[in-house]
């Protein structure tokens, strides 16, 4: 019944005695390329509508994230999905390349970063694929004196650091009424040293490791700019 009603078209009355139907059918082969943060969510939320669609789906997971869609196409055998109707393909940015170029493919779907996206919209625009694209958004939390200053703290400490602050949904700005800010301040910062630190297969870990070298460097940056930019304003408070 689910697969009929997403595949149900729309019959449309007109005037003398005329009318018109859409019928929804099936794309084809849809090309899925998914981000190393949540891989197995965006993996089967990529593939389970076009499969329940009457699609096929070609599964390129992040280089960095490889094991995951191997696990949900065992998944989809096991619940006796026909084989090659979805396919796990490994690779970096060249294969997504390929899969984007291919003439079999009819539609791509992307999860990741803005830059890719706009490479990915333009070269499925040479074969007039459709496209659907999920890129990286950030935003902000706003903290009223009203607030439960509990509940403020434990959202905003969950916000960043959930998964190690690697979700595209990151709260990565705070922004604090200025009379709760001491406050609020203080309790994140004895909460985030209490946060504990180790083996993400622990049950005792609460915050793992970054997914890569790269990652951590550019984690860093933003710390050491975040020094800079602090020491700045301290001293433009103090000259005024």
């Amino acid at each position: 019944w689910v697969v009929l009603s997403l595949c149900a078209g729309q019959h449309v009355q007109l005037p003398g005695g005329v009318f018109a139907y859409t019928r929804r059918e099936p794309l084809g082969v849809c090309v899925g390329i998914g981000a190393w943060n949540y891989p197995f969510a965006i993996a089967a939320l990529k593939s389970a509508p076009a499969l329940a669609c009457g699609n096929a789906m070609v599964f390129k997971p992040s280089p960095m994230t490889p094991v995951t869609a191997v696990i949900l196409a065992e998944i989809y055998k096991e619940a006796g999905v026909p084989d090659g109707l979805f396919c796990v393909v490994q690779g970096g940015a060249e294969t997504g390349s390929l899969l984007c170029h291919h003439p079999m493919a009819a539609k791509v779907t992307f999860t990741g970063s803005v830059p890719t996206g706009k490479k990915i919209m333009e070269m499925a625009a040479k074969g007039v694929k459709q496209v659907t694209l999920e890129l990286g958004g950030k935003s902000p939390l706003i903290i009223f004196k009203d607030c439960e200053l509990e509940n403020a703290v434990r959202g905003a400490l969950m916000a960043n650091f959930l998964t190690q602050g690697q979700v595209c949904c990151n709260g990565t700005r705070v922004f604090v009424q200025r009379d709760i800010m001491p406050k609020f301040l203080e309790e994140v910062v004895r909460r985030t040293k209490a946060i504990p630190i180790g083996d993400p297969l622990l049950e005792s870990t609460r915050m793992g490791a970054l997914i890569s070298k790269p990652q951590l460097e550019k984690v860093l940056g933003y710390v050491s700019q975040a020094k800079k930019e602090v020491c700045q304003w301290s001293f433009v408070r103090l000259m005024q």
